[in-house]
């Protein structure tokens, strides 16, 4: 069987990455001074390893705001469904009734263009 050097690969996950990283830390620090990572240049384990925790406290709460956010939009998009509906049919009421100054939307709260629509080359008018 062929001898393998071993991949040693880090997650890009930054919740197993810092997880990782305080197990390194750990043994960084149970090892003392015969650490071999003493000797890494550009690097202090002595100013980043303590930043672990903090790093892992903001991700549980950025997840918990993650969470939050989702069921909010969630909520959020049972609600617009009928809103949307609602504005679409009545726009096109009011553009019945108007047909012939259809402007008039604009006291309702509609943007009214009056510029042609292209669609790929083509000219389309608005709705």
């Amino acid at each position: 069987m062929a001898k393998t050097t071993g991949r040693i690969p880090i997650s890009p996950n930054p919740k197993k990455m810092l997880n990782m990283a305080a197990d390194v830390y750990k043994k960084h620090v149970d090892e003392g001074t015969s650490s071999p990572l003493l000797i890494l240049d550009g690097t202090d384990w002595k100013v980043i390893g303590p930043t672990i925790e903090q790093a892992l406290a903001l991700h549980k709460e950025a997840e918990i705001h993650k969470r939050r956010m989702e069921a909010a939009y969630r909520e959020r998009d049972l609600l617009v469904t009928p809103i949307s509906k609602g504005l679409k049919a009545s726009r096109n009421l009011l553009k019945a009734i108007n047909k012939d100054n259809p402007r008039r939307l604009a006291n309702w709260g509609f943007e009214v263009v009056d510029s042609v629509r292209k669609v790929k080359g083509k000219k389309a008018e608005h709705d």
